[in-house]
């Protein structure tokens, strides 16, 4: 049997509908937080090879050792051909 290739979990990302929502939501319920809030304005991204306007925002907090990465769920771009739940 092989050894694994990774030994911990450093990173979880959840796409979430309701950012805001669900940062009060983990805080109050949870108690994860603070919150750090990035804000992405990109006018250079492309999708299938052609160039798209988006702006979005990130939202990361730590759990012990663990990066909680809860980025929105996006309207309209590519990843929303995803499977969401």
């Amino acid at each position: 049997m092989r050894d694994p290739a990774f030994t911990q979990t450093m990173q979880i990302g959840i796409v979430v509908r309701d950012l805001d929502a669900t940062m009060r939501k983990y805080l109050d319920e949870y108690g994860i937080g603070p919150w750090k809030i990035y804000e992405f304005n990109r006018h250079d991204l492309r999708e299938y090879r052609q160039p798209v306007k988006r702006s979005w925002r990130l939202a990361v907090a730590m759990v012990g050792q663990l990066r909680l990465q809860c980025p929105p769920e996006p309207p309209t771009s590519i990843d929303t051909e995803l499977p969401f739940n």
